[in-house]
């Protein structure tokens, strides 16, 4: 299974950490995705190296393009 792991910042990040290696250790694939305040308690390389993937707070940083339609014109098919 796929997950994205949302992160906000608190002592829960630590929590975090943890439920990230017990769902890969079950053999999911985690994505997380930090805020920048969570960031302040546990860093992208943590992140990373656990899951594998990379952590970034930026929702759209590595999507290229939208397949959405503006505001009030027909639907992309």
């Amino acid at each position: 299974m796929r997950v994205l792991l949302g992160v906000s910042g608190g002592i829960a990040a630590y929590k975090a950490v943890l439920l990230l290696r017990i769902l890969r250790e079950q053999g999911h694939s985690v994505r997380v995705l930090p805020t920048a305040a969570a960031l302040r308690f546990v860093g992208a390389p943590t992140w990373e190296a656990l899951s594998g993937e990379p952590a970034t707070s930026e929702v759209f940083e590595d999507v290229e393009e939208s397949r959405t339609s503006p505001s009030g014109s027909r639907p992309i098919s």
